[in-house]
């Protein structure tokens, strides 16, 4: 058989409307402004970007799990970031590991980040529930 093998499939796309992924780096900037926006159209939203690659293996197989964790919090903006398509970017950003979620606040800008496995994932709803609770006694 010839023609190239293929290594992975899509499976980084889709997920709940409050689950993006910008297509460029502009739009990666008007997202993270968008957490210290007080207008109308994000109303104090806390803001989770999770980083990966298509071909990391953590990456695909937290995928599931994150993409649940965002249909539980619709009022959280969760937005993917492709490290390989956005690389400046993510060094910028300190990223050294994969997969890793930054969460950000209001004005506060980054207030947590941390490499988040599969095995990470009930630290990943504490810190949601922790953030989300702190974000509406201290923004609202």
């Amino acid at each position: 058989m010839t023609g190239a093998k293929v290594l992975c499939s899509d499976w980084w796309l889709g997920g709940p409307e409050n689950l993006v992924e910008p297509e460029s780096e502009e739009g990666i900037f008007q997202l993270l402004a968008s957490a210290a926006n007080w207008g109308p159209e994000n109303e104090r939203r806390l803001v989770v970007f999770e980083f990966y690659a298509p071909w990391c293996h953590g990456c695909k197989s937290q995928f599931p799990k994150f993409k649940q964790i965002a249909e539980q919090n619709p009022n959280v903006l969760f937005v993917k970031i492709n490290f390989d398509t956005h690389h400046t970017f993510c060094k910028r950003m300190g990223v050294s590991g994969l997969p890793l979620v930054m969460f950000f606040s209001g004005a506060a800008g980054k207030v947590e980040a941390f490499n988040c496995n599969l095995s990470k994932m009930s630290l990943l709803r504490e810190k949601l529930k922790y953030f989300t609770l702190l974000h509406l006694t201290t923004f609202f």
